[in-house]
């Protein structure tokens, strides 16, 4: 049987509900109550405000340029006069009181309506769950749905043991892995898909940026070199890949180049679906690092991808004279015969160690020639050239002073050469 005590409390709120509900109802409405059109006017004057001042801080994010956010201002504030102009044109409002009868009937109708509908679809004698009760149910529902989710993923695992050339089901083995923080199992799957695949030169960028991702996720969040070369591939393949430039943003904000990482994470957000649901959490990231910076936050550019342009002679003659070699260039040459392929690395890694012996002031360069050697299989090579690019940086560091606006860059740029060695 139901405790009293919940009828009488039941009964007061309804009658409580009765009262907030026939106040207005008996209340006439006075001349001077504000009219829907009036209240539609004023409605509308402040989203124009809001409007406003969402221009003013996509000026001051760089979001707008100048000219932009002026020609926003002039067609708001045009439509901010035209909707005070209504709401001083709109006539007041005037009513009449309801009946009363009418008023204490609807007012009566919807506790009781409440009451009936719980009497019929309720269970008014279910004692109350404890606290304590309802989170392990709560956990109790978790642990079955991770185990359907294991169940599932064994089955997957199973099924792929005898077929090594499917790039897909490996690309999902190694997903659901990952979701359930399996993570050397998840890079193992991940592996297989890309051998299946052909490769890096012909793996699609998000079979790459997923490896880089497991590197993250094995690192304990930590964009290492290992997972920065992956999204680098990821990005040589498509380079509005999404996932590959937040997490290189990531990779340059925990090397401490706050402002690197504002300028891609502004280009990511530029380009975002506006349903987008991870767009929120980006903000926030975006909102912290302008935080960190400070007022010289509003002078950075969103950094947008661009597709290199194709040269002549082939697609890798124009990566060779000013940038050197990267892995990404490298990688693509596996499409070559055997033959044609050492000549040209060998020609490419030759001709940017020539040009750093000339001009040896480049940290960038020898950076490069680093991972050209790692690619060649020549580490001890690849050690000396990153430890002269960390040399070139530890020297500037050293002839700046500690309060230059570049400093902070100059260590960030120091320690990303650092965790290379």
């Amino acid at each position: 049987m139901t405790d009293p005590l919940f009828w009488i409390a039941a009964a007061l709120l309804s009658g409580i509900v009765a009262l907030v509900l026939a106040r207005p109802l008996l209340r006439a409405r006075r001349a001077e109550d504000v009219s829907p059109a009036q209240d539609h006017a004023a409605s509308d004057i402040a989203v124009y405000r809001a409007q406003l001042a969402e221009v003013e801080r996509d000026l001051a994010r760089g979001v707008l340029a100048a000219g932009q956010a002026e020609a926003a201002r002039i067609e708001i504030q045009r439509r901010l006069i035209r909707a005070g102009e209504r709401a001083e044109a709109a006539p007041a409002g005037a009513g009449r009181r309801m009946p009363k009868p009418a008023a204490w009937a609807i007012a009566l109708a919807v506790p009781l309506a409440g009451v009936a509908l719980y009497m019929a679809i309720g269970t008014p004698g279910a004692p109350d769950m404890p606290l304590s009760e309802r989170i392990a149910a709560a956990q109790s529902r978790d642990a079955e749905e991770r185990a359907r989710f294991e169940t599932l993923t064994a089955d997957l695992r199973e099924r792929l043991r005898d077929r090594p050339d499917d790039v897909t089901g490996w690309i999902m083995l190694g997903r659901s892995e990952r979701l359930l923080g399996r993570y050397a199992p998840s890079l193992a799957a991940f592996e297989t898909a890309l051998k299946a695949a052909g490769g890096p030169a012909a793996a699609p960028a998000d079979l790459l940026a997923d490896i880089g991702e497991s590197h993250v996720y094995t690192a304990n969040g930590r964009v290492d070199g290992a997972a920065r070369g992956w999204f680098e591939r990821a990005l040589a393949r498509d380079p509005s890949h999404l996932k590959a430039r937040h997490y290189l943003a990531v990779a340059r904000s925990q090397a401490g180049d706050d402002r690197g990482a504002l300028a891609l994470m502004r280009g990511i957000e530029v380009e975002a679906p506006e349903n987008a649901p991870w767009l929120p959490a980006l903000r926030q990231r975006i909102a912290q690092l302008e935080t960190r910076i400070g007022p010289d936050a509003a002078s950075v550019q969103p950094e947008r991808p661009s597709a290199p342009a194709a040269q002549p002679g082939g697609p890798f003659a124009g990566a060779v004279a000013e940038r050197g070699p990267d892995r990404e260039t490298m990688a693509a040459a596996a499409q070559m015969s055997p033959e044609e392929r050492e000549a040209f690395i060998r020609g490419m890694v030759q001709r940017l160690a020539d040009r750093l012996a000339a001009e040896p002031d480049d940290p960038d360069g020898w950076v490069r020639l680093g991972r050209a050697r790692t690619v060649l299989g020549e580490p001890d090579e690849a050690k000396a050239a990153y430890e002269k690019a960390a040399a070139i940086w530890r020297e500037r560091l050293e002839n700046t002073a500690a309060d230059a606006p570049d400093r902070a860059e100059i260590e960030g740029r120091l320690r990303q050469v650092e965790q290379l060695l």
